[in-house]
């Protein structure tokens, strides 16, 4: 991944390593793992005795019924977080500077398990042991997928590089609770009360007896397991380094999952409630309370407090905090609480109105945070801290996305729409004038003289800003616009902006004739930030406060690759390599060729992904030549210009203007 730093103006650069190693060594073995290479058949026998004594598990008494061929394989390979490889480490490395290395459950920790059987658990005809290898009977019990225990972070070490050294300077560990309601034995299954198991049965048609008769019925019962896993522990570990020694401050943090009296695990719910965190200076301890608590005594809950959390419950809604209480482990002496309030906003429903905090031995809480208004679906409309500005927020696509975000103006003051899906943000218009060449997500709009664009309801005393961008190159009519506006702006791809200051009006209207997209209105002291997505994508555009927009570029596998300015200028880039294969990268050079005098600067790249910086070069305009003599395979080549790159076994690039601070770097990936 690449990316400028938007104050120094130098790259940053993260790289990913998925080696035990965690850097560029093509010896290092690969962190990820698969459960099983595929298996299409399995070899089916009978036992031709009943009495499966040890004595009987040899050749002549155990009939094989031939190998059995299936289509697809006999178990399913197993996934990691849905992905068919899982790793067990993963290293980033911030431009040589900043190491981190990530560790998780994989498959070898939580395989899958297989359990099936005959007869009730009463016998081990289920499987066949030969010479140490255990085969399955006919039918094959499904298995019991285990992929949600794994991927989950058990450990994350934070090294930074001083004096040429990476220096471990933070680590954080995590223990888990997997209580997975394994069998022990055929006779005894051991099973918590608060999980469960289902039980299916298998049938297997198999030949006709000798008698000619009905055929046979092979019969398997098997086992689907709950579970459930906890984080119960985390370690933090701060290091410093001082005059050659080193110092650590652990904090060590238990968490409990259990309701009244706060040691018994839930029955109920898998949240956590008492989290006791000790450092080297002392410790405390915070509970928290859900819904469910209304059955006990809930600290500073009143009737009317605990009727809502009774309603909560009923509503399934138990996992969410109704109370924090955090007090010194020695002493009990009260730090803090934080308590949400409830109040019926969203269709007759209960949403969150107040986040309230007492501190220290103050008798009462105060108002901290205010959520002020809903949707009809529970997104969040407006917000503020109590006494501060408040900050309004517009959704699309069905309400199913936020699309703008306003600072220091409430939902009835602004308006945005891009035009992409049904929502309209606050403005009123009519029809359907679309196009799919806009300057903000993928639609802008086409006033035609008749289908003016307007906003009601706003305030004749105040004074607001109206921003949109046009294909024409004067600007729209708007009633109310201040002497001299409107303002024109910076032109971007045949679309260009203009800015409006408008006051009393109550009503903003939009006339005249042209395409228009990105269009905002807010009060003057206010901020819109804006947003367009692709649905099942992701984020499309980004538009800030300064109208300054930024294109989000995925692949064909919808990953996020680039992002890009309004003149297309790269400001991140994310790679993704499908091998560590660097010696494929190997033996290219990089030739400039001074377009006015024809003289000709060489240098060798890097065997190594990302950007490489050659050398020196006189400022000037260049054709860039990369390739290499021998095998040459399909890589992606990088000019470090303007996110310039091509595919194929070489690349020239034509006319780059190299100054003394720009367009010196190339770039050679591996192709998908």
């Amino acid at each position: 991944m690449h990316l400028i730093d938007s104050v120094m103006g130098t790259d940053i650069v993260r790289n990913y390593y998925y080696n035990e190693s965690g850097d560029t060594s093509s010896i290092s073995p690969s962190t990820g793992e698969i459960a099983r290479e595929p298996k299409y058949g399995l070899q089916y026998m009978v036992m031709w005795s009943s009495d499966y004594t040890p004595n009987y598990f040899s050749a002549e008494f155990i009939i094989p019924q031939g190998y059995m061929r299936q289509l697809t394989s006999v178990y399913p390979l197993g996934v990691t977080s849905g992905n068919t490889v899982g790793y067990r480490k993963v290293t980033t490395v911030d431009s040589n500077k900043l190491r981190t290395e990530h560790y998780f459950t994989s498959y070898k920790d939580f395989p899958e398990l297989a359990d099936g059987y005959i007869d009730a658990r009463l016998s081990d005809d289920d499987s066949r042991v030969i010479e140490g290898i255990s085969y399955e009977v006919m039918p094959y019990a499904p298995e019991d997928e285990r992929d949600f225990l794994r991927g989950k972070l058990t450990k994350q070490i934070e090294f930074r590089k001083e004096n040429g050294v990476f220096q471990k300077i933070h680590q954080t560990e995590n223990i888990y609770g997997f209580n997975m309601g394994y069998e022990i034995n055929k006779f005894t299954h051991m099973l918590p009360d608060t999980l469960e198991y289902l039980t299916g049965m298998l049938f297997n048609i198999e030949g006709y007896s000798d008698e000619g008769g009905s055929p046979f019925y092979s019969l398997k019962k098997y086992s689907l397991y709950t579970t459930k896993h906890d984080l119960v522990r985390t370690i933090d570990k701060q290091y410093s380094y001082q005059g050659g020694s080193i110092d650590s401050l652990v904090t060590q943090s238990d968490i409990y999952y259990g309701d009244s009296p706060w040691y018994i695990d839930s029955l109920y719910h898998y949240q956590p409630t008492k989290i006791t965190k000790f450092t080297n200076t002392g410790s405390e301890v915070s509970k928290i309370y859900y819904p469910y608590h209304w059955r006990y005594d809930v600290p500073f809950a009143d009737a009317a407090e605990e009727a809502k959390m009774q309603t909560l419950e009923a509503a399934n809604r138990i996992a969410v905090p109704v109370l924090q209480v955090v007090e010194d482990s020695a002493t009990n002496y009260h730090v803090s609480s934080v308590k949400n309030t409830y109040s019926t906003f969203v269709s007759g429903k209960l949403a969150v109105n107040y986040i309230k905090t007492k501190i220290g031995r103050a008798s009462t809480f105060d108002d901290n945070i205010s959520f002020n208004r809903y949707d009809s679906l529970g997104n969040l409309i407006e917000q503020q801290k109590v006494n501060d500005i408040k900050s309004t927020y517009l959704w699309d696509h069905k309400n199913s996305f936020p699309v703008a975000e306003i600072t220091n103006a409430d939902s009835a003051s602004v308006a945005y729409s891009s035009f992409e899906a049904d929502g309209k943000g606050n403005w009123t218009y009519s029809g359907s004038n679309l196009d799919t060449v806009a300057i903000t997500g993928k639609k802008a709009y086409k006033l035609t003289g008749s289908n003016n664009i307007t906003k009601s309801g706003l305030t004749s005393g105040s004074v607001y800003f109206v921003s949109y961008w046009t294909r024409n190159s004067s600007a729209f009519t708007i009633t109310g616009t201040q002497s001299g506006y409107p303002v024109a702006g910076r032109s971007v791809n045949g679309w260009k902006y203009f800015e409006h200051k408008i006051t009393g009006q109550t009503t903003v209207t939009i006339t005249g004739t042209g395409w228009i997209d990105e269009l905002r209105l807010y009060p003057s002291n206010a901020l819109m930030s804006t947003l367009t997505f692709t649905p099942l994508v992701g984020i499309s555009s980004q538009c800030d406060a300064n109208n300054r927009i930024s294109y989000y570029v995925y692949d064909a596998y919808n990953r996020l690759t680039m992002i890009r300015d309004q003149d297309n200028n790269i400001i991140k880039r994310i790679c993704y390599i499908q091998s560590n294969n660097y010696s494929a990268m190997s033996g290219y050079t990089a030739v400039y060729t001074n377009v006015s005098t024809s003289q000709q600067t060489s240098f060798s790249v890097p065997s190594t992904w990302g950007l490489q910086t050659l050398g020196q070069l006189t400022p000037g305009t260049y054709n860039l030549t990369i390739s290499k003599t021998g095998f040459q395979p399909t890589m992606i080549f990088g000019a470090g210009c303007n996110g310039y790159t091509i595919s194929g076994t070489s690349a020239t690039f034509y006319n780059i203007v190299i100054t003394s601070s720009n367009c010196k770097t190339v770039s050679i990936e591996m192709a998908e």
